[in-house]
């Protein structure tokens, strides 16, 4: 049996029996990706994303397979999407939109914006990656 099969049924199985459920679309896309289908993780996360713009992980996933796959804006669009409907400021997150904005959007609010960050957040510590 090939590396992998086990979970790709379990998310098959998953969809199969809840297509409405993101987080059974969430674990089908993140089994896919694992297993050399980026055409079908990307439908099937969008699916979940579509579903559930505002959950961190189902974005964040989405967004990292779309840069994955030389689609960088779209990526952007996604986390610029989720802070706009999300409190969720953490430093994780926060580094992850503003890494997308120096490359594949607007480099100057990139590097405003961190700089804010950090005089808001002091004690924060986001990776330094050059933008």
């Amino acid at each position: 049996r090939a590396e992998g099969s086990g979970a790709r049924s379990a998310g098959e199985g998953g969809v199969r029996r809840n297509a409405l459920s993101r987080r059974a679309w969430r674990d089908l896309g993140q089994s896919q990706g694992r297993n050399g289908k980026p055409e079908a993780a990307l439908a099937s996360l969008e699916r979940a994303y579509t579903g559930r713009p505002d959950h961190r992980g189902i974005a964040e996933d989405y967004a990292r397979l779309l840069v994955l796959n030389q689609r960088g804006e779209d990526a952007l669009d996604v986390t610029r999407r989720l802070l706009a409907v999300t409190d969720d400021r953490t430093a994780g997150l926060v580094d992850f939109w503003l890494n997308l904005e120096a490359e594949f959007g607007d480099r100057a609010r990139a590097l405003e914006s961190r700089r804010d960050f950090f005089a808001r957040q002091p004690g924060d510590t986001l990776p330094l990656i050059p933008i």
